[in-house]
């Protein structure tokens, strides 16, 4: 049964911790969206910057929590459970929306209750430089194996009805940088998950985000593997998930620790970029194969130079 206009207030949970300074170009793009009935909740996860002066700053459709420090998962949940509206939409606190991005995607929630969350397209983009660095439109819909086969969706481009939050639960605050992957598997379990192809969140790389805590990343990752392998008895579908996505979690992690490397390397730091190397190639040892041909570019390319 399709939801009616009355409840169609859409409520923009921002988490933020320390970053004002990307927090009011965030939070304008939420107020700029063409469609109107919003409200932005801010929670504020025990920032110790200028956070409460920059949302001070904006109209009242703009509402600040304050919370000691626990993590973007509890401020999510903090911030969902202050909501007033029935559609729940999720903006990270340096990342920005298209000025259409509710308008296409409402009415696909007001229209059909199966959905249990809508996404849409993003781009990636150099907060130094302004440059686009990829573009990735939506998939139509994603299916539960596909999700734990670690098909991530950008949290910053889904809206999900509060029926759905308050059936399937809030975000696993034990799970901190794979909260919203978890979730997603959670909500796909029960509804479909569907994506408008638009490209319409533009989503800020630079240093010091999450994702890029490695450790602590893998880990939680591992843990929402652990938690769902097992959702359906004797599935060969699951198995192939799980496989899929332990090689993509470790391909993740030998790549941002290669980075890393070659960062310390620059910086003249070898034990560092040694350990990074290591930690590497003892969850990617497969990667070893790679490195010839790495060496031979390399060698290649000092020759041309000279």
């Amino acid at each position: 049964m399709a939801q009616t206009a009355a409840k169609s207030l859409v409520s923009v949970i921002i988490p933020t911790y320390n970053c004002s300074g990307f927090l009011k170009e965030s939070i304008s793009s939420a107020l700029a969206q063409t469609y109107r009935d919003l409200e932005v909740v801010v929670v504020d996860d025990g920032s110790t910057d200028d956070t409460a002066h920059v949302v001070s700053m904006f109209d009242d459709r703009v509402r600040y929590i304050y919370q000691t420090n626990a993590g973007t998962a509890t401020a999510r949940n903090t911030g969902i459970s202050n909501a007033r509206g029935s559609l729940i939409a999720f903006l990270d606190h340096d990342d920005l929306w298209l000025p259409n991005k509710l308008e296409r995607q409402v009415p696909y929630l007001l229209a059909d209750d199966t959905i249990g969350m809508l996404f849409c397209g993003r781009q990636f983009f150099n907060t130094y430089t302004g440059q686009v660095t990829s573009t990735h439109p939506a998939e139509p819909e994603l299916d539960v194996h596909e999700l734990l086969g670690h098909t991530t969706i950008a949290l910053q481009s889904a809206i999900v009805p509060m029926s759905v939050l308050e059936d399937v639960g809030l975000f696993d605050t034990e799970l901190l940088g794979t909260d919203d992957w978890e979730m997603t598997i959670r909500i796909a379990r029960k509804y479909r998950v569907v994506g408008v192809p638009e490209v319409m969140v533009s989503i800020r790389g630079h240093e010091g985000q999450q994702g890029i805590m490695t450790e602590r990343m893998y880990q939680n990752s591992l843990r929402v593997l652990a938690k769902h392998k097992r959702m359906h008895d004797n599935c060969a579908a699951c198995r192939s998930a799980v496989v899929k996505a332990f090689n993509a979690i470790n391909e993740d992690y030998y790549q941002r620790q290669r980075v890393a490397a070659t960062k310390a390397l620059r910086e003249h730091r070898l034990i560092a970029a040694l350990q990074c190397l290591t930690r590497a190639f003892s969850r990617r040892p497969q990667a070893f194969a790679r490195v010839p041909a790495r060496f031979i570019e390399a060698i290649g390319r000092k020759l041309k130079r000279n």
